[in-house]
C-alpha cells in the first residue's frame, strides 16, 4: 500500500466525483422492504398511562415530534430515561423489567 506506484486509472477512479452519474445507484430506487430495513424505529411510550403505547417511528420522525437533538435521544434510549416526565423511548418493544 505504501511505496507503492499507481496507475494513472486508479487515481483518477479514486479522485472522480460520485455525484449524479457516477454514482452506481444513480437512478435505482430502492425497494419498501430496503428502505424499512435502513430505518431504525423507536417505540414511544406514555410513562403517565401505564407505558401506553403512543407509535413506533423512525429516528428522524421521533426527533422532529418530540423536538430533540440525536444525541439526546441516543441517551435517553441508552441511559432508559424519561422525557420531560411523560415519553419513555425504546428500541425494542417495552419489557416492565427494564426500568
Amino acid at each position: 500500500m505504501y511505496n507503492k506506484i499507481k496507475s494513472d486509472a486508479f487515481i483518477a477512479q479514486q479522485t472522480r466525483d460520485r455525484s449524479a452519474e457516477n454514482n452506481p445507484m444513480f437512478g435505482k430506487t430502492k425497494s419498501e422492504q430496503t428502505l424499512a430495513t435502513l430505518r431504525k424505529m423507536i417505540f414511544v411510550y406514555d410513562v403517565t398511562q401505564d407505558y401506553k403505547l403512543l407509535g413506533v417511528y423512525p429516528t428522524v420522525m421521533c426527533t422532529r415530534l418530540f423536538k430533540l437533538c440525536n444525541n439526546t435521544l441516543k441517551k435517553r434510549i441508552n441511559n432508559k430515561e424519561i422525557h420531560n416526565g411523560k415519553y419513555f423511548f425504546s428500541k425494542d418493544p417495552y419489557n416492565s423489567d427494564e426500568v
